[in-house]
């Protein structure tokens, strides 16, 4: 789903409050309205929100009567939605693959029919009651809109409403009554304070302020210009048709450095079940670029935690590599070329066992075949070894591992793997 900022949206409502309006009046003998009078018409019964995300069929099924006006893409360069639905209730929408992504509704224009409310906000309202009903608004200043000495000042704020959706709201700067609304999609905004936690509480007070808490693998990139962060937890706050709303927390050195919002298809802790057969095994990446290390922990009994294994300056994956239905370590040591380090655990003396293939092989690369989806169901597990011969080439060995033992298979050939 394609989201649009608040910065373009601003230019998107310009454009569509008065560039648009000509075709709002094209086929009616709709008389104008004063604000007052317009007010008294809002149809508390009618919340336009519930249309986010409406398919065109359905809509048109219920609305296509109260059509006034359409245009898209082809007839108004510079659109956000690919085309837009004016209806004679003050309600226009705009469509992008065939749902509805934006709303804009106007209550200081004639309608034929009462105005409806977007998220119980309506134009009997002020800004008191929007913040009263929708929150600490996300933005809020004077804004001009219009066409260029057609423009008029309004006070807007901007809220955000859950799902990646925003409310803007214009106000009356004379009447302060709402005079139009537009719901949008945005990026989830950054939080001062959700749940009664703020940046910089520590992870065990956020711990203790939900019940349902569950944890994420995060993959920190610098360039997005987000503070430091090494793990991802969030709590569920809203289920909905295309997936849950989740309250967002971002960790580094178990300090909470940045909350916001996300919508993920499925609840569930993104942990490893078995590696080395241990069930509720996490892992915190600390890795950027090839510096850097990966941890793997736990929650003991007592719910401290613990930590099973520190990698350094490695990208990790977790595979069966032997077959056994015990998840293993495969580490990628950073380099010029590829060196795979594969680590298992050996119950009987309660050890974990670090294979070096390369080390152990006296080999110049190795890689996991495993990766590969072109070869024999039998060699699928298989490690990949590369030797440098005297006269410049390469041999190639191909080797089973089993508790962390190699064993050899043969020299690399196409047959194998075709």
């Amino acid at each position: 789903m394609r989201r649009i900022s608040i910065l373009l949206l601003s230019v998107v409502l310009t454009f569509v409050f008065f560039g648009c309006v000509g075709g709002i009046d094209k086929g009616t003998d709709l008389e104008e309205d004063s604000n007052e009078s317009a007010r008294r018409r809002v149809n508390y019964e009618e919340d336009a929100y519930d249309l986010m995300e409406t398919d065109r069929q359905a809509f048109l099924t219920r609305y296509e009567n109260m059509v006034l006006d359409f245009f898209d893409q082809d007839h108004m360069d510079g659109l956000e939605a690919d085309y837009y639905y004016i209806l004679n209730n003050g309600v226009e929408v705009g469509f992008y693959d065939d749902r509805i992504v934006s709303i804009n509704i106007f209550y200081d224009r004639e309608s034929l029919h009462p105005v409806p409310v977007l998220k119980g906000i309506g134009g009997e309202d002020k800004y008191k009651d929007a913040v009263d009903t929708l929150g600490e608004q996300y933005y809020k200043g004077a804004e001009s809109v219009g066409r260029e000495g057609k423009e008029k000042e309004y006070f807007a704020a901007v809220f955000y409403v859950g799902k990646y959706r925003y409310v803007k709201i214009y106000f009356d700067s004379d009447t302060e009554f709402v005079s139009h609304i537009a719901c949008f999609y945005g990026e989830a905004p950054d939080f001062k304070e959700a749940g009664g936690i703020k940046a910089g509480d520590d992870l065990d007070r956020l711990k203790a302020a939900y019940r349902e808490l569950y944890y994420e693998t995060a993959y920190y990139d610098s360039s997005q210009g987000d503070p430091k962060y090494n793990r991802i937890y969030y709590t569920p706050t809203e289920v909905g048709d295309r997936g849950v709303e989740c309250t967002v927390y971002y960790v580094y050195n178990k300090k909470v450095v940045k909350i916001t919002s996300n919508v993920y298809d499925v609840l569930g802790w993104s942990n490893y079940v078995d590696i080395f057969g241990m069930k509720g095994i996490l892992k915190e990446n600390n890795m950027i670029g090839h510096k850097g290390n990966i941890v793997y922990f736990y929650d003991s009994a007592d719910g401290k935690e613990q930590v099973l294994l520190t990698i350094d300056n490695c990208a990790t994956e977790e595979i069966d590599v032997d077959n056994d239905d015990i998840t293993e370590i495969i580490a990628y040591k950073a380099g010029e070329k590829m060196a795979l380090v594969i680590y298992d655990y050996d119950p009987a003396t309660d050890t974990i066992l670090k294979l070096d293939v390369c080390d152990a092989l006296g080999a110049q690369w190795s890689s996991y075949r495993g990766n590969m989806s072109n070869g024999k169901q039998e060699y699928s597990r298989c490690i990949e070894a590369g030797f440098d011969e005297e006269d410049g080439s390469t041999r190639i060995e191909v080797y089973s591992v089993k508790d962390n033992i190699l064993a050899y298979l043969g020299p690399y050939s196409q047959d194998l793997f075709q």
